[in-house]
């Protein structure tokens, strides 16, 4: 985690159209389970396996 920065709102408001929530990007590595297995269609088995072998960042 790379701690805190501050940021510029959206300076234009829309009547209809709301503006999104300001979350921070994703860690490294945390959604590597979900590309990997759902998207890639790899098991969670195979998954684990290239975790444990250094491959890939699990959880």
């Amino acid at each position: 985690k790379a701690g805190r920065i501050k940021s510029v709102n959206f300076p234009v408001k829309f009547s209809e159209t709301p503006v999104g929530e300001m979350r921070p990007a994703p860690l490294f590595g945390e959604h590597n389970k979900e590309v990997v297995v759902d998207l890639l269609g790899y098991s969670e088995e195979r998954f684990r396996e290239l975790e444990r072998a250094g491959v890939i960042l699990g959880e």
